[in-house]
């Protein structure tokens, strides 16, 4: 589904029409791409990431939103939809099969480890969009990605998530010195107690630095 912004036909408000339109649709060319439409007026769509925002149906028209900003506007007819584009995604009765990366053979990631069984979605998530997506983006390094983390970390002083970011910068290529350094700029900006917070952590994750 072409991801260019339309102007909304504006807000249907009838129920009935919304409720023909919740299914699940999958792209006639691409198996691996899907439209779920929920019966809340929210909406998932997977091209090859996942966007979530809501829709309106007026009549034959399916408007999507995100952020309250309509992106893209498709014809519903009798079974399928057909984007701006004049592809056709088909309601499916199951949910469609989606082509993720092996994993088989990768150990569990931090996230699976800690929340897998309690909450499954927020791992995917977790797993395929930030780290997989998120952390992919080539605009900014993997090691810059670190820096802006970890700063962020001690300045709202989360030190669960910081423990694990510390290791992970180093990782990245930062060298222990310099988390040291940056913890300790951070302390005229985000505040003393969350700089010591942080300082103890890397202390005990880089005992012969300093």
């Amino acid at each position: 589904m072409s991801i260019v912004p339309k102007q909304p036909f504006g807000s249907s408000g009838h129920n009935d029409e919304q409720a023909k339109a919740v299914g699940k649709y999958v792209h006639e060319k691409s198996g691996s791409y899907y439209l779920e439409l929920g019966p809340s007026g929210n909406f998932v769509l997977f091209q090859g990431s996942e966007i979530m925002g809501t829709y309106e149906v007026n009549g034959s028209a399916i408007t999507l939103f995100v952020a309250r900003k309509p992106i893209s506007t498709a014809k519903l007819e009798d079974g399928w939809i057909i984007d701006d584009q004049g592809d056709r995604w088909v309601r499916s009765n199951v949910p469609p099969t989606t082509q993720q990366p092996e994993r088989q053979d990768e150990p569990p990631s931090a996230a699976a480890t800690l929340l897998g069984d309690f909450a499954p979605k927020l791992v995917q998530l977790t797993d395929d969009v930030l780290f997989a997506d998120v952390w992919e983006r080539k605009e900014l390094s993997k090691r810059d990605r670190s820096l802006i983390t970890v700063a962020a970390l001690v300045a709202l002083n989360r030190p669960d998530q910081l423990r694990f970011h510390l290791g992970r910068a180093v990782e990245n290529g930062v060298r222990a010195e310099e988390l040291i350094e940056a913890i300790t700029h951070l302390a005229f900006y985000s505040g003393w107690p969350n700089a010591v917070t942080a300082m103890t952590i890397a202390k005990e994750l880089f005992p012969k630095a300093g």
